[in-house]
């Protein structure tokens, strides 16, 4: 198991979400059902993003920590290449 998702089964353990009862359908039907995806979801990177003084590169993968009321901005949390946690748009992320 590599270390996005661990860290994504501790968060599930610790914050369960009102979407686990998806679930039982397919990740397209959920996301074609809505378009904001669930936090704890592990999403990918649409371009290169600034933060903390580094780069996170095009394809980083972090997982979805908090998204905002509107379900146009997300909480992203990275681990790689060094940590960092960013507000980012629905525009700048796509689910894994």
């Amino acid at each position: 198991m590599g270390l996005l998702e661990g860290l994504a089964r501790a968060y599930k353990q610790l914050q369960p979400t009102e979407f686990e009862d998806l679930s039982v359908l397919g990740e397209g039907e959920v996301f074609a059902k809505s378009r904001s995806i669930p936090e704890l979801s592990v999403v990918a990177l649409r371009h290169p993003v600034e933060c903390k003084g580094g780069v996170l590169p095009q394809g980083g993968k972090g997982i979805v920590v908090h998204v905002y009321r509107d379900g146009e901005h997300y909480e992203v949390e990275f681990a790689e290449p060094f940590p960092c946690t960013i507000t980012l748009r629905r525009d700048d992320i796509h689910p894994e």
